[in-house]
């Protein structure tokens, strides 16, 4: 049996053009084969070939997820009835079920405390631990670490900073070893080191944070060498450190946040100074600092990170003294702090890293896990660890939290990396069975469609393709049998669509494109021949994409993952 969950107002019968392709991350290094055109393809067919154009566009495949994730995004997020949880003897809000899938090192993570975490302009997921720097693809891991003999490797291990620029470069800051620049072309790294017979280069090799302004300078924070900007076209650094002697300057040298708000004032977060807002004209620095007898200052002096929200609003989380939003019109501070009397108030005062997802929920990593805010209670759920629940946050000590594409949350932690998709966690939960129940043949979905006829199609990675009816719930499962030749072609499907004439394709990882006669359940194959021109251009299909449904006449996009057929 399948656990259903209902849904309010939603009905996919209204969304009978919706193809979903939902791996969790863009593989640019599988999508570099082009797009083909099928056109012309007459129906009943006897010799069963394709007459294929190929078109040779670079990342394509981009524009197409981007309008499948639009489409999903129109479905929203609908909760149950029974979600609805009673606050203060009659305020109402809603409690979300999320179910986080975990990272570890037994994926192939070099080690579990995430420090940080980015995504580049391909897709692809980095994390930087204090064991090294790993590149994750939505399947595996590659690790860089520092290797004393290629200088052209990773500088330091402990990673604490990572950054794209406006231009899609990687940046990587590193404890010890200065300022990194990924190179994708050789896979190696271009450093920028503290060097004391130069005036111009890094005041300190303890990088915590980069940020890049509106003008393109990057800034670049150390604990202990103060603040830099760095021209990246001239490739020098501009220093700003604490002078006892000069009020205005920078009021501590452990640089750990940076922010530039929409106005264009520079914030800066420092472990022991406090927050300081830096005027770049001037060239001077105004402080906000822990005052004991005002109540309404700051609540400590040693900040660990800033984000300004969706509405302009500053949040200031600190190392001991919790999250602090500040009112710019006066000067103040809010406090929000831990309260074992409150249930709803932060979980602990060590506040590592605050962030709004798309929907607007603004989120805090904590040493005690991870808070959701809601604003109409004012106040705080809590997601904890769970050692009885493989579902639940990986660990409690919460480090790192950033946004990807398709809307999933990644949750950087000592315990490894915590991920939630917005958009599968919201929908009927439909799951394999080890047991054998009837179910879907894998956990791991690839890619979703639906047929005129109201049937879903799931593409899974390694269970092959399922079909379910949304009305009984039933699931019956396509997979391939080595023994007969009309079933699915391998069971790894990336990609399905179910086109008007009633066909289904399907696309797989290494052993090409499939269409499904639904009516005697046979599959045909097409594969790359490289002795025909006309035949697919590569196994790898990862993206089926129609332009014109015609029912005599199909005109479809296929997107494929190796190498263009020359």
């Amino acid at each position: 049996m399948s656990m259903r969950i209902p849904i309010q107002g939603f009905s996919l019968n209204s969304y009978q053009e919706l193809v979903t392709t939902a791996a969790m991350v863009h593989e640019p290094e599988r999508f570099s084969g082009g797009l083909e055109y099928l056109g012309d393809m007459e129906r009943g067919n006897q010799n069963n070939r394709l007459s294929l154009r190929h078109v040779g566009l670079r990342y394509r495949l981009m524009f197409l997820v981007g309008m499948l994730l639009v489409l999903l995004s129109l479905l929203g997020v609908a909760v149950a009835d029974d979600n609805a949880l009673e606050v203060d003897g009659g305020l109402s809000s809603v409690s979300r079920n999320i179910r986080f899938s975990t990272l570890s090192i037994s994926d192939g993570l070099s080690q579990a405390a995430v420090n940080t975490i980015v995504q580049d302009r391909d897709g692809f997921m980095w994390f930087g631990t204090q064991e090294g720097l790993n590149r994750f693809d939505g399947y595996d891991f590659v690790v860089y670490q520092h290797d004393l003999e290629d200088p052209s490797s990773l500088s330091h291990d402990w990673v604490w900073a990572l950054y794209t620029d406006k231009s899609g470069r990687l940046w990587v800051g590193t404890d010890g070893g200065g300022l990194s620049l990924y190179e994708p072309e050789s896979d190696n790294f271009t450093h920028f080191r503290h060097n004391p017979d130069d005036p111009d280069s890094l005041s300190s090799d303890r990088v915590r944070v980069i940020y890049e302004d509106q003008k393109g300078f990057l800034w670049i924070g150390t604990d202990g060498g103060g603040l830099n900007r760095f021209n990246p076209d001239e490739g020098n650094f501009a220093h700003y450190r604490h002078d006892w002697e000069i009020p205005e300057s920078l009021p501590n040298d452990k640089v750990m946040a940076i922010l530039e708000d929409r106005e264009g004032f520079l914030w800066i977060g420092t472990d022991g100074g406090g927050l300081s807002r830096f005027d770049q004209n001037r060239k001077t620095f105004l402080h906000f600092n822990h005052d004991p007898s005002q109540p309404d200052s700051i609540s400590g002096d040693r900040i660990r990170t800033l984000y300004e929200d969706g509405s302009g609003r500053l949040w200031v989380g600190t190392y001991t003294a919790g999250v602090n939003l500040f009112n710019q019109a006066d000067g103040s501070f809010k406090h929000f702090q831990h309260d074992s009397k409150d249930p709803y108030s932060l979980s602990h005062d060590e506040v590592r890293d605050i962030f709004q997802d798309t929907d607007g929920t603004i989120w805090f990593a904590t040493d005690a896990g991870l808070d959701e805010w809601r604003p109409d209670i004012q106040g705080f759920f809590h997601y904890s660890h769970d050692p009885a629940d493989a579902s639940s946050i990986a660990s409690d000590r919460v480090i790192k939290l950033y946004q990807g594409r398709g809307k999933v949350l990644w949750v950087g932690t000592y315990g490894g990396i915590s991920r939630w998709n917005y958009i599968s966690d919201a929908f009927t939960y439909y799951q394999s069975h080890p047991d054998g129940k009837s179910g879907l043949s894998s956990n791991i979905v690839s890619s979703i469609s639906e047929s005129p006829d109201g049937l879903i199609w799931i593409a899974t990675y390694g269970g092959g393709l399922n079909r379910l009816d949304p009305v009984s719930g039933d699931v019956v499962s396509f997979q391939h049998d080595p023994n007969d030749q009309n079933t699915l072609s391998e069971d790894r499907v990336m990609s399905v669509f179910a086109d008007q004439a009633g066909s289904v394709w399907a696309g797989t990882r290494s052993k090409g494109l499939n269409r499904l006669n639904t009516q005697t359940g046979d599959f045909t194959h097409y594969r790359h021949d490289p002795e025909d021109v006309y035949s697919l251009s590569s196994d790898g299909v990862t993206s089926i994409y129609l332009i014109t449904p015609e029912a005599q006449l199909l005109s479809q996009w296929v997107a494929h993952t190796e190498p263009e057929a020359k």
